[in-house]
């Protein structure tokens, strides 16, 4: 009888074996989650499972590329859409602040510490993607007159990728305080409310009430 990962294989269809690790890392986090847990997730023997991987850390990258190539199809679906800069923000917000709802420390705090070479080619992966997002958002703004016409674009994206990623890999604070969804939306805000123009700053207090419901 075939195994669930040899038909998965098989059938092109990795991503879904992926998907199962990636739900048990971030339920228990990843040092805690053996090799032998995987194949037991997964209904295959842990020798099957060394068909398509190396080792553990092989899975982990595997892993953290597909959290973030999840994450990238779902920011690209978001700037796909018609909408405003400053509402596409909103959507952003909402998007960030679910996963900060399901988000489990350990698995942050994990991947640092056991997989640093994982850990910085993901952190260097994330920041390079913000920029451009941040980047694109605030052109778009300026084009539709949301945002000052004189604010420089390459400064204020890094200001403001540097000031959230610096939140999520401080060590001087607990993760749990500088991951909360008030602490998120508070930078949010202070974030539109800097970059708006007159025009923007309307937008944002006439959908500041649609925040509290994230």
């Amino acid at each position: 009888m075939y195994s669930f990962l040899f038909l998965c294989a098989m059938e092109n269809e990795f991503d879904g074996v992926i998907s199962k690790v990636y739900a048990l890392y971030c339920k228990y986090g990843i040092k805690s989650v053996t090799m032998d847990d995987v194949a037991s997730e997964l209904g295959s023997s842990k020798k099957t499972l060394y068909q398509y991987v190396n080792d553990k850390e092989h899975l982990v990258r595997l892993t953290i590329e597909y959290e973030a190539k999840l994450r990238a199809k779902h920011f690209r679906d978001l700037f796909a859409a018609k909408r405003n800069a400053i509402l596409l923000m909103f959507d952003v917000h909402r998007y960030v602040n679910n996963m900060l709802r399901n988000f489990n420390p350990s698995m942050s705090y994990d991947l640092r510490k056991y997989y640093p070479a994982i850990f910085k080619d993901f952190s260097e992966k994330k920041r390079d993607g913000m920029m451009a997002a941040v980047k694109a958002n605030l052109m778009k703004g300026k084009e539709e007159g949301l945002y000052r016409a004189e604010l420089d674009v390459d400064s204020v994206a890094f200001l403001h990728v540097s000031r959230i990623m610096s939140m999520f890999e401080s060590e001087l604070f607990a993760i749990s305080e500088y991951t909360s969804p008030v602490v998120f939306r508070e930078v949010f805000i202070y974030h539109i409310r800097g970059i708006a123009s007159p025009k923007g700053l309307k937008v944002l207090e006439e959908n500041l009430d649609r925040i509290s419901t994230y």
